[in-house]
C-alpha cells in the first residue's frame, strides 16, 4: 500500500475507505510518514479480515485446479498469507516499515511446493 501510495496510486476499495471515513489523501499522508489514526488502523484490519476469507476460499478451491497447478497456487498462498500474518502482528501498520516474509520461509514453502508437484507427477 505504501509503495503504491508513494507513486500516487491507491488500490484500496473506495467503499471501504468511505465506510471508515478514510480518504485517498489520508493514505498519501500515511505513506509520507504521518502516524495512523484509529479509523485507518480499523480499516486496514477490516481489509485483513476480508483477505483471510479470500485465502480460505482459495484453499477450498485449490483441489479443483489442474493437478500441475496446485503446488504453485499453494506456494503463493503460503507466502502471501505469511505476509498477511506479519501485517496482522503489526496491527495493519504497513507504513512505518516494509513488511516482508523472510527468505528462508519463502524457500521452505518453495521446497514443499516442489515436493507436492513431484508427487502429482508420479
Amino acid at each position: 500500500i505504501k509503495e503504491d501510495a508513494e507513486r500516487k496510486r491507491i488500490y484500496l476499495p473506495q467503499d471501504m475507505l468511505r465506510e471508515f471515513n478514510v480518504t485517498n489523501a489520508d493514505i498519501l499522508e500515511l505513506a509520507a510518514g504521518r502516524p495512523m489514526k484509529p479509523q485507518e488502523k480499523a480499516m486496514l484490519m477490516a481489509l485483513s479480515v476480508q483477505a483471510w476469507k479470500y485465502y480460505e476460499s482459495g484453499r477450498q478451491l485449490t483441489p479443483l485446479l489442474d493437478a500441475d497447478s496446485r503446488a504453485c497456487m499453494w506456494v503463493m498462498m503460503e507466502i502471501y498469507s505469511g505476509l498477511l500474518a506479519k501485517i496482522d502482528q503489526r496491527q495493519g501498520d504497513v507504513f512505518t516499515e516494509r513488511v516482508s516474509v523472510p527468505t528462508r520461509q519463502k524457500i521452505y514453502a518453495l521446497v514443499r511446493g516442489a515436493a507436492m508437484s513431484m508427487r502429482t507427477r508420479s
